[in-house]
């Protein structure tokens, strides 16, 4: 139901009295023939509705109009119900139902109804007894290509007179002109409302999306695009200043590099497009996008459409090089063992060496001392070639840097919740989103994390039970971030717990003690201080804080 809009010369500046019958068909058809013209200029359907029904209330003297449209086929919400006067606010007319078979007294024929006239003593049902309970006189139906689009009904006229042979031929000449009007502007209506649904759409994906025309020139493009462009051309404001740009504008070969050549001179393969990575350069910061290319499956008068999406795949790549950088780390912490073993060996080929040269010496026996001797020798430079190979592998700086570490710890328990040691466990993040960022190194952070991680996986392991659970938190205050993680496995013994992180220890059956060490190490280094709350049976709770300042 919609109010009379303001502004309707167009509807009144037919009614002098006077008029002949001619000229007032003459005049009703240039008001309908303005309002096409104004519809088409700012398409508004429910006003357009509303300056129709005043265009009847007009030119017939009646105070009362009724305009029920039928609900197109595609279900779309909106608006099938119009009135003006006292119908604008009776519930019953808005519901009415204007199916075929509810309708088919008004099917029967004529152009115009007067509805007093029926004789529906049989009819309990249906749209004529309605109309006529709640003081519709008139009912012209709206038949368009041999289907009902609507119903028009009218009111007694103001003057209380009923309409005369010329006032319904009018009335038939009106709604003729009408119907095939409301017909195209409704679906004209319809489709704005499909387009507005589609750009709807297009806006909500997260990629950009650039469609060129066969000249191209950018002929649409979603919102996902439009901030893309805004980040190496800070001026656009909005989408009017992009659209009709050449593709070379749109994306400069300075900034894009390849991008432009592939968009003008690839060609699209059989499976619909074509792809790849590519690098947009600024002087502020690099970005790293997925391109994909592919033509519209329509093509017009002018040529095909070229589509061009972009996905901003930064982040994703930044993660994947810190996973990367974590399973390096991980990959250490396994060679660390096997490095260990190594060393024995040597050192055992050593001490060997050593007890039979000492042997050698004593028996007086100078040339197999010399024997023993240089084969000491031959195995201290192999040992030395491998420490050297080592410290070249594990060898990094620290790199401390403003992080957020709820991300750090998000990309860590990502990276292991596949892992074989953690089937069967629940790891629950509780992060504190108002946790400020940390001067650290991540990727130490990360290692720290996966060790205590590892652990508290292993104390759920010696329980024999088939599951657990693992928490990780984050909290702050004005001066410190806290890292805690807890768990539900076997816990520490208290001798154990004293010592933890201060000398080589493991209680693990094959533990070689370094992990916690490494961690000691990676918290010093960070300003931070470690606590440990266990008891057997019970679990435990590691809490890391990183004082702020």
């Amino acid at each position: 139901m919609n109010d009379f809009p303001e502004g309707h010369e167009t509807a009144t500046a037919v009614t002098e009295a006077g008029r002949g019958p001619v000229e007032r068909r003459l005049l009703a058809l240039d008001a309908l023939s303005k309002l096409a013209r104004q519809f088409s200029e700012k398409p508004d359907f429910g006003r357009l509705m509303n300056v129709l029904l005043m265009t009847l209330c007009g030119q017939f003297s009646v105070g009362d109009v009724i305009a029920v449209l039928k609900r197109p086929r595609s279900g779309a919400p909106g608006p099938t119900f119009f009135a003006t006067g006292r119908f604008r606010k009776n519930d019953a007319l808005a519901a009415l139902d204007i199916s075929s078979e509810n309708c088919s007294v008004l099917l029967g024929g004529e152009s115009v109804w007067k509805l007093k006239d029926l004789d529906l003593s049989d009819r309990q049902s249906g749209v004529i007894p309605t109309l006529r309970e709640h003081g519709i006189s008139i009912a012209c139906p709206m038949v368009h290509n041999d289907e009902l689009l609507g119903i028009i009904g009218m009111g007694d006229r103001v003057t209380g007179s009923e309409l005369s042979p010329e006032d319904i031929d009018l009335l038939v000449a009106v709604v003729d002109s009408i119907t095939p009007f409301l017909a195209n502007t409704y679906l004209f209506w319809e489709i704005d409302r499909l387009n507005t649904w589609y750009l709807d759409v297009l806006n909500s994906v997260r990629q950009g999306v650039f469609v060129f025309d066969a000249g191209n020139r950018l002929k649409k493009i979603n919102a996902a695009g439009v901030d893309i462009l805004k980040t190496f051309m800070p001026g656009i404001s909005d989408i009017d200043d992009l659209c009709g740009m050449p593709i070379e504008e749109v994306f400069p070969p300075d900034v894009f590099g390849k991008l432009l050549h592939e968009a003008m001179t690839s060609k699209i393969g059989q499976d619909g497009g074509v792809g790849g990575s590519i690098v947009a350069h600024t002087a502020g910061a690099d970005r790293v996008y997925n391109l994909r290319l592919s033509e519209s499956c329509r093509s017009g008068a002018e040529g095909t459409d070229l589509i061009l999406t972009l996905d901003d795949v930064t982040q994703q790549r930044e993660n994947e090089q810190r996973l990367f950088n974590l399973q390096q780390l991980a990959d250490r912490g396994v060679m660390a063992s096997t490095i260990s073993h190594e060393i024995r060996n040597f050192l055992g080929l050593i001490l060997g060496g050593l007890e039979l040269t000492h042997l050698a010496v004593t028996r007086g026996d100078g040339d197999k001392a010399c024997e023993n001797l240089d084969k000491l020798k031959s195995t201290v430079e192999n040992l030395e070639r491998f420490a050297s190979g080592l410290m070249d592998y594990s060898r990094f700086k620290l790199d401390k840097r403003a992080t957020g570490l709820n991300e750090v710890i998000a990309d860590v328990i990502s990276f292991i919740s596949g892992q074989q040691r953690f089937k069967g466990i629940t790891i629950v993040p509780e992060f504190d989103g108002g946790v400020p960022e940390v001067m650290m190194d991540p990727d130490q952070i990360a290692q720290l994390l996966l060790n205590l991680l590892n652990n508290a996986a292993d104390a759920i392991s010696e329980t024999g039970r088939s599951g657990g659970e693992i928490r990780v938190s984050t909290r702050s205050d004005e001066s410190e971030v806290l890292l805690i993680v807890s768990d539900d496995g076997a816990g520490i013994d208290p001798e154990v717990k004293d010592n933890l992180f201060k000398t080589k220890l493991s209680t693990k059956r094959e533990g070689h003690g370094y992990g916690l060490i490494t961690c000691a190490g990676i918290i010093e280094s960070h300003n931070a201080t470690v606590t440990v709350d266990s008891e057997p049976g019970e679990g435990s709770t590691f809490t890391i804080r990183f004082p702020l300042a």
